[in-house]
């Protein structure tokens, strides 16, 4: 796996020091790690970029002459490929043939790689080397991958590169969702699962060794307290001693106590663990995550070796501003010194440094304080969790120039769909989660246009959604313009003829409920073809069934067709990105429209969008281009003139005028 990482050196620190990787090469920008029971070179390579991603994928064959048959058959099946000799990619290398896979990764084919052993004897090797660091895995295990089409690299995996099918996830509508494929006879080597094309998801190592504490129950080991008092019979002698984790709620239980060593009542559980044996730090039920005193002392001699005095315990910091200790340990244990040395400020020697050393250092002396140390816990965990998110995205330079951001989003939960009774607190909630998770994402510098539909469930969701944006604006410190919400009938819900003119569903309901109460107490007469179909309309969704669908699928002569929706919403598309260029666009409309929208760039029925769930729109730069994503399916289409395509409303119109007239000659024609 070749990783992208944009701090090269904190990313090494962290491969080494916590997960336990072996460094066993180091160029200007590249650092080779292996783990310690694989006897190739390397297994990981991390190479400096300004974004995180995954820059090549590779699969070892058995002889060199697969590289000639894999390449015939990758070239048959019209991807082009490339040969590299060995050490040509890089320091123990072997000779590579490199390809693009429909999913957008470049996957390499490699034989020959150097061998380095795997740092135990030939001769009564013990189970692991000593003195491994972190979890340190013998081996990579697995790799993740996303892209658009899972059919398509599933089939080109199991047809050219001759893997097996192990399991899948299959959609309602037969295509894979996610599937996972094996050539070691393993539950997978690599994944495939639905999400933006090239994209990378985990690589998974084999996990570490873990020893039985009694029968079926596995526990970590950590080493004893030689200097402990009151020592338990099982750990007199020193050694690995079972320590037991559980969940900080369950009962106290007095195995926990014996084996953390504590009696008192606050060692409830296992918070964290520094360096030495000194640094294990126990909080009670109550006591806060991160503590602002010692919550441990311990008890030294004095002056005449007869006085007690309390001292707090020596702790790892958790307010710190220094770097994480895993990276202190590195560049310690890297430049020789000591753990407790101090770091060389002057910038002596920086000449002689790699380019990554030395634009850490740069960082570290001029900039100020960033906001994750600044802001509170809260704010520092929700831009956390939105870093989280699985799409990696291209460098600026190789992205496609997108003039307009669009978001189609449904309103809220509302009260009901048979009177215009606005929002449910829960949707009001909804839609202000949705604006401040929106402001997580933009970038200072943007202007953001609402606009919304004329009904008052989505004219308050736009409401609330603004609200929304602003706070989180405001809590992460940027500069964004926002324009307040506005109504454009252009996106407005899809419309029902009735006596009283067009009205969307919720307003002609009221009118559909008067007239077949008034038929059905009567009892004279047929009722009217508006009518029939309004009450098929609402008797689906009252059925249980989905309305929606029975719109998109069943001709209603007095409904809307979903085609007229589609084209005012690029009509409305259309004014908004020249009135507001650059802009990102958020419309708060019905599942209806937004549905026959989705259907129509897609070519099949996604599904009915929930509330506050979006479709996203980019416009390509030149305006004849768009992307259109929904639930992990991303679609490009051509941008429709509207001025060249016919003009229905004009033909029917005449078509109805003229069968008028030709019925009014006929009626004077009759005698």
């Amino acid at each position: 796996m070749e990783l992208r990482e944009p701090d090269l050196e904190l990313a090494t620190a962290y491969y080494t020091e916590v997960v336990g990787l072996i460094e066993t090469a180091r160029e200007d920008d590249r650092v080779f790690l292996k783990c310690w029971d694989e006897h190739q070179h390397h297994s990981i390579v991390l190479n400096y970029a300004p974004t995180y991603g995954v820059d090549a994928v590779a699969f070892k064959v058995l002889d060199r002459s697969d590289l000639d048959f894999y390449q015939q058959t990758i070239e048959a099946a019209g991807i082009t490929t490339k040969r590299y000799e060995a050490g040509e990619l890089g320091p123990g290398s072997g000779e590579t043939l490199r390809f693009e896979a429909p999913s957008g990764h470049v996957t390499d084919l490699v034989w020959g790689m150097q061998q380095v052993g795997n740092l135990l004897p030939l001769h009564n090797p013990p189970p692991e080397p000593p003195d491994l660091l972190g979890i340190h895995p013998p081996r990579l295990d697995h790799v993740f991958l996303m892209c658009e089409d899972v059919d398509g690299i599933t089939r080109f995996y199991r047809e050219v590169l001759e893997f097996r099918l192990t399991e899948q996830i299959v959609a309602d509508d037969g295509h894979q969702l996610c599937t996972f494929l094996e050539r070691s006879h393993t539950p997978h080597d690599v994944a495939f699962i639905t999400g933006p094309q090239g994209a990378f998801h985990h690589v998974g190592v084999l996990g570490g060794r873990l020893e039985p504490a009694s029968a079926g129950r596995r526990h970590l080991q950590l080493p004893r307290r030689p200097d402990r008092r009151r020592t338990h019979p099982p750990r007199c002698h020193p050694g690995l001693g079972p320590v037991l984790l559980r969940p900080g709620r369950q009962p106290q239980r007095g195995l926990h106590g014996r084996l953390l060593g504590r009696s008192r009542p606050g060692a409830d559980h296992l918070d964290r663990v520094g360096d030495g044996p000194s640094h294990l730090l126990l909080r009670g039920l109550r006591e806060p995550a991160i503590p602002d005193r010692p919550l441990m002392t311990r008890r030294e001699s004095g002056t005449g070796g007869n006085e007690q005095r309390e001292s707090p315990a020596r702790f790892p910091k958790t307010e710190r501003a220094e770097p994480p200790l895993y990276l202190a340990r590195y560049l310690a244990r890297q430049t020789g010194r000591g753990p407790g040395a101090e770091p060389d400020d002057n910038g002596a020697g920086d000449d002689g440094l790699p380019l990554y050393l030395r634009r850490f250092r740069e960082r570290a002396r001029t900039e100020a304080t960033p906001l994750w140390q600044r802001a509170p816990h809260g704010i520092q965990q929700a831009l956390s969790e939105d870093n989280l998110n699985k799409e990696i995205s291209a460098p600026p330079e190789a992205r496609p120039r997108i003039v307009n951001e669009i978001y189609l989003v449904r309103h809220a939960e509302t009260q009901g769909y048979s009177t215009e009774s606005g929002l449910t607190p829960l949707g009001v909630w909804q839609s202000h989660t949705y604006g401040h998770n929106l402001a997580k994402r933009v970038r200072s510098g943007e202007t953001i246009a609402v606009v919304h539909a004329d009904t008052n469930r989505a004219r308050e969701t736009a409401e609330n959604l603004h609200r929304g944006l602003l706070d989180g604006i405001v809590m992460f410190e940027k500069n964004v313009e926002v324009l307040d919400p506005r109504a454009m009938p252009e996106f407005r819900n899809f419309q029902v003829a009735t006596p009283d003119g067009l009205r969307d569903p919720t307003a002609a309901f009221r009118r559909y409920y008067a007239v077949l109460e008034k038929f059905e107490r009567m009892a004279l007469g047929d009722r009217p073809m508006w009518l029939v179909e309004m009450d098929r309309f609402w008797r689906t969704q009252q059925g249980g069934a989905d309305p929606i669908q029975f719109w998109l699928t069943v001709p209603l002569l007095h409904f809307e067709p979903p085609s007229f929706c589609v084209r005012r919403f690029w009509k409305g598309l259309r004014q908004l990105a020249e009135a507001h260029p650059g802009a990102r666009l958020v419309i708060t409309s019905h599942s209806g429209p937004i549905r026959a929208f989705a259907v129509w760039a897609f070519g099949y029925d996604p599904g009915e969008p929930y509330n506050t769930e979006h479709v996203r729109v980019k416009l390509m730069e030149g305006g004849q281009e768009a992307l259109v994503s929904y639930r992990n399916r991303v679609q490009e289409v051509h941008v429709p003139p509207l001025d060249e395509l016919p003009a229905w409303e004009d033909v029917i119109r005449k078509e109805v005028t003229a069968t008028s007239s030709l019925t009014g000659a006929e009626e004077r024609n009759q005698p």
